[in-house]
Protein backbone atom coordinates (compact mmCIF):
# COMPACT_ATOMS: atom_id res chain seq x y z
CA UNK A 1 0.00 0.00 0.00
CA UNK A 2 0.99 3.62 -0.50
CA UNK A 3 1.69 5.66 2.65
CA UNK A 4 -0.04 9.06 3.04
CA UNK A 5 0.91 11.84 5.48
CA UNK A 6 -1.52 14.73 6.11
CA UNK A 7 -0.07 18.08 7.26
CA UNK A 8 -2.42 21.00 8.25
CA UNK A 9 -2.61 23.28 11.26
CA UNK A 10 -6.44 23.10 11.26
CA UNK A 11 -7.70 19.97 13.13
CA UNK A 12 -10.99 19.99 11.22
CA UNK A 13 -9.15 19.92 7.93
CA UNK A 14 -7.06 16.97 9.06
CA UNK A 15 -10.17 15.15 10.35
CA UNK A 16 -12.05 15.84 7.14
CA UNK A 17 -9.22 14.49 4.97
CA UNK A 18 -8.96 11.44 7.18
CA UNK A 19 -12.64 10.58 7.45
CA UNK A 20 -14.17 11.76 4.18
CA UNK A 21 -12.27 9.32 1.96
CA UNK A 22 -11.96 5.53 2.37
CA UNK A 23 -8.23 5.51 1.67
CA UNK A 24 -7.80 1.74 2.13
CA UNK A 25 -10.27 1.16 -0.68
CA UNK A 26 -7.73 2.75 -3.02
CA UNK A 27 -4.71 0.92 -1.61
CA UNK A 28 -3.57 3.86 0.49
CA UNK A 29 -2.57 3.74 4.16
CA UNK A 30 -3.12 6.91 6.22
CA UNK A 31 0.26 6.68 7.97
CA UNK A 32 0.17 9.85 10.08
CA UNK A 33 -0.68 13.51 10.63
CA UNK A 34 1.19 16.71 11.58
CA UNK A 35 0.12 20.29 12.40
CA UNK A 36 3.13 22.20 11.04
CA UNK A 37 6.07 21.82 8.70
CA UNK A 38 8.63 21.17 11.43
CA UNK A 39 6.75 18.25 13.04
CA UNK A 40 5.88 17.00 9.54
CA UNK A 41 9.60 16.65 8.75
CA UNK A 42 10.11 14.46 11.81
CA UNK A 43 7.07 12.34 10.92
CA UNK A 44 8.22 12.00 7.33
CA UNK A 45 11.66 10.73 8.40
CA UNK A 46 9.96 8.19 10.72
CA UNK A 47 7.24 7.01 8.33
CA UNK A 48 8.87 7.46 4.90
CA UNK A 49 5.55 8.33 3.21
CA UNK A 50 4.98 8.04 -0.53
CA UNK A 51 2.65 11.07 -0.66
CA UNK A 52 2.18 14.16 1.55
CA UNK A 53 -0.85 16.47 1.48
CA UNK A 54 0.36 19.74 3.05
CA UNK A 55 -1.20 23.15 3.70
CA UNK A 56 0.98 26.16 2.85
CA UNK A 57 -0.01 28.62 5.60
CA UNK A 58 1.08 27.02 8.93
CA UNK A 59 2.96 28.15 12.07
CA UNK A 60 6.62 27.25 12.90
CA UNK A 61 7.38 26.12 9.31
CA UNK A 62 5.01 26.73 6.43
CA UNK A 63 4.33 24.42 3.49
CA UNK A 64 6.89 26.04 1.19
CA UNK A 65 9.60 25.61 3.84
CA UNK A 66 8.54 22.00 4.33
CA UNK A 67 8.69 21.44 0.54
CA UNK A 68 12.21 22.93 0.33
CA UNK A 69 13.50 20.71 3.18
CA UNK A 70 11.82 17.58 1.82
CA UNK A 71 13.41 18.03 -1.58
CA UNK A 72 16.86 17.90 0.01
CA UNK A 73 16.06 15.17 2.58
CA UNK A 74 13.53 12.89 0.83
CA UNK A 75 13.41 13.95 -2.82
CA UNK A 76 11.35 10.97 -3.99
CA UNK A 77 8.35 11.76 -1.75
CA UNK A 78 5.45 13.27 -3.72
CA UNK A 79 3.91 16.46 -2.28
CA UNK A 80 0.51 18.07 -2.87
CA UNK A 81 0.23 21.65 -1.56
CA UNK A 82 -3.07 23.23 -0.40
CA UNK A 83 -3.54 26.97 -0.11
CA UNK A 84 -6.41 29.29 0.71
CA UNK A 85 -5.40 31.80 -1.94
CA UNK A 86 -3.78 31.39 -5.26
CA UNK A 87 -1.09 33.98 -4.93
CA UNK A 88 1.57 34.00 -7.62
CA UNK A 89 4.50 34.06 -5.20
CA UNK A 90 3.52 30.77 -3.52
CA UNK A 91 2.78 29.17 -6.88
CA UNK A 92 6.18 30.11 -8.33
CA UNK A 93 8.00 28.84 -5.20
CA UNK A 94 6.09 25.57 -5.36
CA UNK A 95 6.97 25.12 -9.03
CA UNK A 96 10.62 26.01 -8.39
CA UNK A 97 10.89 23.20 -5.81
CA UNK A 98 9.03 20.69 -7.99
CA UNK A 99 5.71 20.35 -6.20
CA UNK A 100 3.71 17.45 -7.61
CA UNK A 101 0.30 19.14 -7.43
CA UNK A 102 -1.12 22.46 -6.20
CA UNK A 103 -4.78 22.77 -5.07
CA UNK A 104 -6.58 25.98 -4.08
CA UNK A 105 -9.05 25.90 -1.18
CA UNK A 106 -11.93 25.38 -0.95
CA UNK A 107 -11.23 21.98 -2.40
CA UNK A 108 -13.55 18.98 -2.71
CA UNK A 109 -12.72 15.45 -1.62
CA UNK A 110 -13.02 14.35 -5.27
CA UNK A 111 -10.29 16.83 -6.27
CA UNK A 112 -8.01 15.61 -3.49
CA UNK A 113 -8.65 11.95 -4.30
CA UNK A 114 -8.05 12.55 -8.03
CA UNK A 115 -4.74 14.29 -7.26
CA UNK A 116 -3.61 11.46 -4.98
CA UNK A 117 -4.64 8.73 -7.41
CA UNK A 118 -2.86 10.47 -10.28
CA UNK A 119 0.31 10.44 -8.22
CA UNK A 120 -0.25 6.75 -7.37
CA UNK A 121 -0.54 5.94 -11.08
CA UNK A 122 2.62 7.90 -11.78
CA UNK A 123 4.48 6.07 -8.99
CA UNK A 124 3.38 2.70 -10.35
CA UNK A 125 4.56 3.55 -13.86
CA UNK A 126 7.88 4.82 -12.53
CA UNK A 127 8.40 1.69 -10.46
CA UNK A 128 7.70 -0.49 -13.48
CA UNK A 129 10.17 1.55 -15.50
CA UNK A 130 12.75 1.33 -12.73
CA UNK A 131 12.22 -2.44 -12.63
CA UNK A 132 12.59 -2.64 -16.39
CA UNK A 133 15.76 -0.57 -16.31
CA UNK A 134 17.10 -2.66 -13.45
CA UNK A 135 16.42 -5.85 -15.42
CA UNK A 136 17.98 -4.26 -18.48
CA UNK A 137 21.01 -3.23 -16.44
CA UNK A 138 21.36 -6.75 -15.08
CA UNK A 139 21.04 -8.15 -18.59
CA UNK A 140 23.70 -5.77 -19.89
CA UNK A 141 26.03 -6.62 -17.00
CA UNK A 142 25.58 -10.36 -17.47
CA UNK A 143 25.93 -10.25 -21.26
CA UNK A 144 28.35 -7.34 -21.69
CA UNK A 145 31.02 -9.24 -23.71
CA UNK A 146 28.45 -10.60 -26.20
CA UNK A 147 26.70 -7.24 -26.50
CA UNK A 148 30.00 -5.43 -27.07
CA UNK A 149 30.93 -7.84 -29.84
CA UNK A 150 27.56 -7.41 -31.57
CA UNK A 151 27.69 -3.62 -31.33
CA UNK A 152 31.27 -3.47 -32.60
CA UNK A 153 30.46 -5.77 -35.50
CA UNK A 154 27.44 -3.62 -36.39
CA UNK A 155 29.74 -0.58 -36.31
CA UNK A 156 32.30 -2.25 -38.59
CA UNK A 157 29.61 -3.32 -41.06
CA UNK A 158 27.90 0.09 -41.12
CA UNK A 159 24.67 -1.00 -39.42
CA UNK A 160 24.60 1.59 -36.61
CA UNK A 161 24.43 5.40 -36.69
CA UNK A 162 27.06 7.63 -35.09
CA UNK A 163 24.52 8.91 -32.55
CA UNK A 164 23.51 5.41 -31.48
CA UNK A 165 27.16 4.38 -31.38
CA UNK A 166 27.89 7.24 -28.98
CA UNK A 167 25.24 5.95 -26.57
CA UNK A 168 26.54 2.38 -26.89
CA UNK A 169 30.05 3.60 -26.17
CA UNK A 170 28.90 4.96 -22.80
CA UNK A 171 26.45 2.22 -21.79
CA UNK A 172 28.78 -0.65 -22.70
CA UNK A 173 32.03 1.08 -21.65
CA UNK A 174 33.60 0.56 -25.08
CA UNK A 175 37.34 1.28 -25.30
CA UNK A 176 37.20 3.65 -28.26
CA UNK A 177 39.34 6.44 -26.88
CA UNK A 178 41.71 7.03 -29.78
CA UNK A 179 42.72 9.53 -30.85
CA UNK A 180 44.02 7.12 -33.53
CA UNK A 181 42.39 3.78 -34.34
CA UNK A 182 44.02 0.87 -36.15
CA UNK A 183 42.19 -2.28 -37.21
CA UNK A 184 44.14 -5.50 -36.99
CA UNK A 185 42.63 -8.80 -38.16
CA UNK A 186 44.19 -12.13 -37.19
CA UNK A 187 43.14 -15.23 -39.12
CA UNK A 188 44.07 -18.27 -37.09
CA UNK A 189 43.70 -22.02 -37.47
CA UNK A 190 41.28 -24.41 -35.75
CA UNK A 191 43.81 -26.15 -33.52
CA UNK A 192 45.02 -22.88 -32.01
CA UNK A 193 41.67 -21.09 -31.70
CA UNK A 194 41.56 -21.42 -27.91
CA UNK A 195 45.02 -19.84 -27.59
CA UNK A 196 43.91 -16.95 -29.81
CA UNK A 197 40.96 -16.10 -27.57
CA UNK A 198 43.12 -16.37 -24.46
CA UNK A 199 46.14 -14.36 -25.57
CA UNK A 200 44.84 -11.63 -27.93
CA UNK A 201 44.02 -9.12 -25.19
CA UNK A 202 47.31 -9.78 -23.39
CA UNK A 203 49.51 -9.40 -26.48
CA UNK A 204 47.99 -6.02 -27.38
CA UNK A 205 47.06 -4.80 -23.89
CA UNK A 206 49.00 -1.54 -24.17
CA UNK A 207 46.57 -0.43 -26.92
CA UNK A 208 43.46 -1.08 -24.74
CA UNK A 209 41.94 -3.09 -27.60
CA UNK A 210 38.34 -3.93 -28.27
CA UNK A 211 38.24 -7.45 -29.70
CA UNK A 212 35.59 -9.27 -31.73
CA UNK A 213 35.97 -13.02 -32.18
CA UNK A 214 34.38 -14.73 -35.21
CA UNK A 215 34.84 -18.41 -34.55
CA UNK A 216 33.14 -19.54 -37.77
CA UNK A 217 36.13 -18.13 -39.69
CA UNK A 218 38.68 -18.34 -36.84
CA UNK A 219 39.07 -14.56 -36.89
CA UNK A 220 40.04 -12.13 -34.17
CA UNK A 221 39.28 -8.49 -35.07
CA UNK A 222 41.16 -5.99 -32.87
CA UNK A 223 40.55 -2.24 -32.70
CA UNK A 224 43.69 -0.63 -31.27
CA UNK A 225 43.78 2.80 -29.60
CA UNK A 226 46.96 4.85 -29.90
CA UNK A 227 48.28 8.37 -29.51
CA UNK A 228 50.04 8.19 -32.91
CA UNK A 229 49.50 6.30 -36.19
CA UNK A 230 50.71 2.67 -36.05
CA UNK A 231 52.72 0.91 -38.75
CA UNK A 232 53.21 -2.77 -39.54
CA UNK A 233 56.84 -2.61 -38.45
CA UNK A 234 55.91 -0.98 -35.13
CA UNK A 235 53.30 -3.68 -34.46
CA UNK A 236 55.71 -6.52 -35.33
CA UNK A 237 56.78 -7.37 -31.76
CA UNK A 238 53.17 -7.42 -30.54
CA UNK A 239 52.09 -9.68 -33.41
CA UNK A 240 55.02 -12.00 -32.74
CA UNK A 241 53.97 -12.28 -29.09
CA UNK A 242 50.58 -13.66 -30.11
CA UNK A 243 52.11 -15.95 -32.72
CA UNK A 244 54.14 -17.66 -30.00
CA UNK A 245 50.84 -19.29 -29.06
CA UNK A 246 48.90 -19.53 -32.31
CA UNK A 247 49.52 -20.03 -36.03
CA UNK A 248 47.95 -17.65 -38.48
CA UNK A 249 48.35 -14.45 -40.46
CA UNK A 250 47.83 -10.77 -39.59
CA UNK A 251 46.10 -8.23 -41.85
CA UNK A 252 46.63 -4.63 -40.73
CA UNK A 253 44.87 -1.39 -41.74
CA UNK A 254 46.24 2.11 -41.70
CA UNK A 255 45.44 4.32 -38.66
CA UNK A 256 42.37 6.59 -38.76
CA UNK A 257 41.05 9.42 -36.58
CA UNK A 258 37.41 8.33 -36.22
CA UNK A 259 35.80 4.92 -35.51
CA UNK A 260 33.36 5.45 -38.41
CA UNK A 261 36.34 5.10 -40.78
CA UNK A 262 37.06 1.59 -39.54
CA UNK A 263 34.26 0.04 -41.62
CA UNK A 264 36.15 0.30 -44.91
CA UNK A 265 39.33 -0.93 -43.22
CA UNK A 266 37.48 -3.96 -41.86
CA UNK A 267 36.08 -4.83 -45.30
CA UNK A 268 39.56 -4.64 -46.85
CA UNK A 269 41.25 -6.72 -44.14
CA UNK A 270 38.41 -9.29 -44.21
CA UNK A 271 38.61 -9.64 -48.00
CA UNK A 272 42.36 -10.23 -47.89
CA UNK A 273 42.08 -12.60 -44.91
CA UNK A 274 39.73 -14.77 -46.96
CA UNK A 275 42.71 -15.19 -49.31
CA UNK A 276 45.12 -16.01 -46.49
CA UNK A 277 46.46 -19.14 -48.17
CA UNK A 278 48.49 -16.93 -50.56
CA UNK A 279 50.40 -15.37 -47.64
CA UNK A 280 53.15 -17.07 -45.60
CA UNK A 281 52.27 -18.48 -42.18
CA UNK A 282 52.88 -16.07 -39.30
CA UNK A 283 53.07 -13.13 -41.70
CA UNK A 284 52.05 -9.50 -41.10
CA UNK A 285 50.40 -7.86 -44.07
CA UNK A 286 49.44 -4.17 -44.25
CA UNK A 287 46.75 -4.43 -46.90
CA UNK A 288 44.65 -1.26 -46.84
CA UNK A 289 44.95 0.51 -50.17
CA UNK A 290 45.92 -2.72 -51.95
CA UNK A 291 43.30 -3.53 -54.58
CA UNK A 292 42.09 -7.11 -54.89
CA UNK A 293 43.11 -8.87 -58.13
CA UNK A 294 40.38 -9.69 -60.62
CA UNK A 295 39.31 -13.33 -60.46
CA UNK A 296 37.99 -14.90 -63.67
CA UNK A 297 36.51 -18.38 -63.02
CA UNK A 298 36.23 -19.10 -66.77
CA UNK A 299 39.99 -18.64 -67.23
CA UNK A 300 40.72 -21.05 -64.37
CA UNK A 301 38.18 -23.57 -65.66
CA UNK A 302 39.85 -23.55 -69.09
CA UNK A 303 43.25 -24.26 -67.52
CA UNK A 304 41.77 -27.13 -65.49
CA UNK A 305 40.34 -28.62 -68.68
CA UNK A 306 43.77 -28.33 -70.36
CA UNK A 307 45.38 -30.20 -67.46
CA UNK A 308 42.76 -32.97 -67.50
CA UNK A 309 43.22 -33.32 -71.27
CA UNK A 310 47.02 -33.59 -70.88
CA UNK A 311 46.62 -36.28 -68.21
CA UNK A 312 44.31 -38.30 -70.46
CA UNK A 313 46.79 -38.01 -73.35
CA UNK A 314 49.72 -39.03 -71.14
CA UNK A 315 52.25 -36.36 -72.13
CA UNK A 316 54.48 -35.80 -69.03
CA UNK A 317 56.06 -32.52 -70.18
CA UNK A 318 52.68 -31.11 -71.17
CA UNK A 319 51.24 -32.20 -67.82
CA UNK A 320 53.96 -30.38 -65.87
CA UNK A 321 53.43 -27.20 -67.90
CA UNK A 322 49.65 -27.31 -67.36
CA UNK A 323 50.07 -27.74 -63.60
CA UNK A 324 52.38 -24.71 -63.45
CA UNK A 325 50.11 -22.60 -65.69
CA UNK A 326 47.13 -23.37 -63.49
CA UNK A 327 48.87 -22.60 -60.20
CA UNK A 328 50.59 -19.47 -61.49
CA UNK A 329 47.19 -18.17 -62.59
CA UNK A 330 45.55 -19.03 -59.27
CA UNK A 331 48.29 -17.21 -57.37
CA UNK A 332 47.91 -14.18 -59.63
CA UNK A 333 44.09 -14.04 -59.45
CA UNK A 334 43.82 -15.08 -55.80
CA UNK A 335 40.31 -16.53 -55.51
CA UNK A 336 39.04 -16.82 -51.92
CA UNK A 337 40.26 -19.78 -49.89
CA UNK A 338 36.92 -21.62 -50.03
CA UNK A 339 36.63 -21.19 -53.81
CA UNK A 340 40.25 -22.28 -54.29
CA UNK A 341 39.94 -25.39 -52.12
CA UNK A 342 36.68 -26.35 -53.80
CA UNK A 343 38.24 -26.19 -57.26
CA UNK A 344 41.44 -28.02 -56.30
CA UNK A 345 39.61 -30.79 -54.42
CA UNK A 346 37.32 -31.33 -57.40
CA UNK A 347 40.32 -31.41 -59.76
CA UNK A 348 42.11 -33.92 -57.54
CA UNK A 349 39.04 -36.15 -57.54
CA UNK A 350 38.73 -36.05 -61.35
CA UNK A 351 42.41 -36.80 -62.00
CA UNK A 352 42.44 -39.58 -59.39
CA UNK A 353 39.58 -41.27 -61.27
CA UNK A 354 41.41 -40.89 -64.57
CA UNK A 355 44.63 -42.49 -63.35
CA UNK A 356 42.79 -45.09 -61.27
CA UNK A 357 44.03 -44.32 -57.77
CA UNK A 358 42.27 -44.15 -54.45
CA UNK A 359 40.79 -40.71 -53.78
CA UNK A 360 42.23 -39.13 -50.63
CA UNK A 361 40.56 -36.93 -48.02
CA UNK A 362 39.79 -33.40 -49.32
CA UNK A 363 42.05 -30.52 -48.35
CA UNK A 364 40.93 -27.58 -46.31
CA UNK A 365 42.56 -24.15 -46.17
CA UNK A 366 44.23 -24.77 -42.80
CA UNK A 367 47.60 -26.41 -42.28
CA UNK A 368 48.53 -26.69 -45.95
CA UNK A 369 50.48 -24.43 -48.29
CA UNK A 370 49.71 -23.80 -51.92
CA UNK A 371 53.15 -24.97 -53.05
CA UNK A 372 52.55 -28.30 -51.31
CA UNK A 373 49.38 -28.72 -53.36
CA UNK A 374 51.27 -27.79 -56.54
CA UNK A 375 53.88 -30.47 -55.79
CA UNK A 376 51.11 -32.97 -55.09
CA UNK A 377 49.60 -32.39 -58.54
CA UNK A 378 53.00 -32.70 -60.19
CA UNK A 379 53.44 -36.04 -58.43
CA UNK A 380 49.90 -37.23 -59.10
CA UNK A 381 49.89 -36.31 -62.77
CA UNK A 382 53.47 -36.93 -63.82
CA UNK A 383 54.72 -39.88 -61.75
CA UNK A 384 51.50 -41.81 -62.08
CA UNK A 385 51.56 -41.26 -65.81
CA UNK A 386 55.16 -42.39 -66.10
CA UNK A 387 54.74 -45.53 -63.97
CA UNK A 388 51.23 -46.48 -62.86
CA UNK A 389 49.44 -45.39 -66.01
CA UNK A 390 51.38 -47.85 -68.11
CA UNK A 391 49.36 -50.62 -66.41
CA UNK A 392 45.71 -51.16 -67.33
CA UNK A 393 45.06 -53.46 -64.36
CA UNK A 394 43.25 -51.35 -61.72
CA UNK A 395 44.48 -53.43 -58.73
CA UNK A 396 48.08 -52.85 -59.90
CA UNK A 397 47.52 -49.11 -60.17
CA UNK A 398 45.95 -48.97 -56.74
CA UNK A 399 48.73 -51.09 -55.24
CA UNK A 400 51.49 -48.89 -56.69
CA UNK A 401 49.65 -45.76 -55.56
CA UNK A 402 49.36 -47.09 -52.01
CA UNK A 403 53.01 -48.16 -51.85
CA UNK A 404 54.14 -44.75 -53.16
CA UNK A 405 51.95 -42.92 -50.62
CA UNK A 406 53.12 -45.01 -47.64
CA UNK A 407 56.66 -46.08 -48.56
CA UNK A 408 58.08 -44.39 -45.42
CA UNK A 409 56.04 -46.71 -43.18
CA UNK A 410 56.86 -50.27 -42.11
CA UNK A 411 54.91 -51.75 -45.03
CA UNK A 412 54.36 -55.43 -45.67
CA UNK A 413 52.71 -57.32 -48.51
CA UNK A 414 49.93 -58.33 -46.12
CA UNK A 415 49.28 -54.72 -45.02
CA UNK A 416 48.90 -53.45 -48.58
CA UNK A 417 46.72 -56.41 -49.60
CA UNK A 418 44.42 -55.80 -46.64
CA UNK A 419 44.06 -52.11 -47.55
CA UNK A 420 43.18 -53.07 -51.14
CA UNK A 421 40.79 -55.83 -50.01
CA UNK A 422 42.62 -58.52 -51.97
CA UNK A 423 44.64 -61.56 -50.88
CA UNK A 424 48.43 -61.26 -50.35
CA UNK A 425 49.06 -64.12 -52.76
CA UNK A 426 47.03 -62.46 -55.52
CA UNK A 427 48.81 -59.14 -55.01
CA UNK A 428 52.22 -60.81 -55.08
CA UNK A 429 51.34 -62.72 -58.25
CA UNK A 430 50.05 -59.77 -60.31
CA UNK A 431 53.01 -57.58 -59.35
CA UNK A 432 55.56 -60.26 -60.22
CA UNK A 433 53.84 -61.33 -63.43
CA UNK A 434 52.67 -57.98 -64.83
CA UNK A 435 55.21 -55.36 -63.63
CA UNK A 436 58.98 -54.87 -63.49
CA UNK A 437 59.22 -55.62 -59.77
CA UNK A 438 57.58 -57.61 -57.04
CA UNK A 439 56.25 -55.99 -53.87
CA UNK A 440 59.70 -55.55 -52.27
CA UNK A 441 61.19 -54.18 -55.48
CA UNK A 442 58.53 -51.48 -55.76
CA UNK A 443 58.88 -50.54 -52.09
CA UNK A 444 62.64 -50.01 -52.48
CA UNK A 445 62.11 -48.22 -55.81
CA UNK A 446 59.82 -45.57 -54.29
CA UNK A 447 62.02 -45.19 -51.22
CA UNK A 448 65.15 -44.58 -53.27
CA UNK A 449 63.29 -42.17 -55.61
CA UNK A 450 62.21 -40.18 -52.57
CA UNK A 451 65.75 -40.30 -51.19
CA UNK A 452 67.12 -38.91 -54.47
CA UNK A 453 64.73 -35.97 -54.28
CA UNK A 454 65.75 -35.25 -50.67
CA UNK A 455 69.43 -35.43 -51.56
CA UNK A 456 68.94 -32.83 -54.30
CA UNK A 457 66.54 -30.48 -52.51
CA UNK A 458 67.58 -30.53 -48.82
CA UNK A 459 70.71 -30.41 -46.66
CA UNK A 460 69.67 -33.43 -44.58
CA UNK A 461 72.44 -35.86 -43.67
CA UNK A 462 72.46 -39.20 -45.46
CA UNK A 463 71.40 -41.20 -42.40
CA UNK A 464 68.55 -38.74 -41.77
CA UNK A 465 67.33 -39.25 -45.32
CA UNK A 466 67.53 -43.01 -44.89
CA UNK A 467 65.35 -42.84 -41.80
CA UNK A 468 62.89 -40.44 -43.43
CA UNK A 469 62.23 -42.70 -46.42
CA UNK A 470 61.67 -45.78 -44.26
CA UNK A 471 65.00 -47.53 -43.68
CA UNK A 472 65.82 -48.48 -40.11
CA UNK A 473 69.31 -49.57 -41.25
CA UNK A 474 71.62 -47.16 -43.11
CA UNK A 475 73.54 -50.13 -44.52
CA UNK A 476 70.34 -51.44 -46.10
CA UNK A 477 69.65 -47.99 -47.55
CA UNK A 478 73.16 -47.73 -49.01
CA UNK A 479 72.86 -51.16 -50.67
CA UNK A 480 69.56 -50.38 -52.37
CA UNK A 481 70.71 -46.89 -53.36
CA UNK A 482 73.75 -48.36 -55.10
CA UNK A 483 71.64 -51.03 -56.81
CA UNK A 484 69.15 -48.50 -58.15
CA UNK A 485 71.41 -45.56 -59.06
CA UNK A 486 74.84 -47.12 -59.59
CA UNK A 487 76.46 -44.69 -57.14
CA UNK A 488 76.61 -43.91 -53.46
CA UNK A 489 74.50 -41.14 -51.99
CA UNK A 490 77.47 -38.75 -51.53
CA UNK A 491 78.52 -39.04 -55.17
CA UNK A 492 74.94 -38.60 -56.36
CA UNK A 493 74.53 -35.35 -54.39
CA UNK A 494 77.97 -33.99 -55.36
CA UNK A 495 77.48 -34.66 -59.05
CA UNK A 496 74.23 -32.69 -58.98
CA UNK A 497 75.93 -29.75 -57.22
CA UNK A 498 78.73 -29.70 -59.78
CA UNK A 499 76.25 -29.48 -62.64
CA UNK A 500 74.69 -26.51 -60.81
CA UNK A 501 78.06 -24.79 -60.43
CA UNK A 502 78.58 -25.62 -56.75
CA UNK A 503 81.37 -27.44 -54.95
CA UNK A 504 81.40 -30.95 -53.56
CA UNK A 505 79.88 -32.10 -50.30
CA UNK A 506 81.82 -33.59 -47.45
Amino acid sequence: MRKLLIVDDEPMMRTGLRAAIDWEKYGIELAGEADNGQSALKKAMQLNPDIVICDIKMPVKDGIGFLVDMRSIMPSTRIILLTGYADQRNLLSAIRYHVDDFLVKPVTQEQILDAVLRICDTLEKEEKEIGRLRDLGNFVSENRPELKEKVLMRMLTGQVTQERMASYRDSLSLNLKGPYYTLLLFRGEPESWWQITQHCAVAFSCFQPEIVFRQEEFLAVLILNSAHPLTESFLASFCNLLMEYACGRFFISDSVLHPKQLGGRYEACLAWSRRSIYFPHKSRNQVFGESLPEYNPQTVFALEEELIKAVRQGFPVRIAACVDDLFDTLIRMKPENTELMGRLNHLKEVISLIVGVEHEEPWDEYGIRLEEIRRYFHTLCFRLNSIDARYNDIPIRRALWYIRSHYMENLSLETVAEKLCISPSYLSRILNEKTEYGFGGWLHYFRIEAAKELLLTTDLKHYEIAERVGYASYKKFAEHFMDQTGSIAKEFRNSYKKTRGGGGST
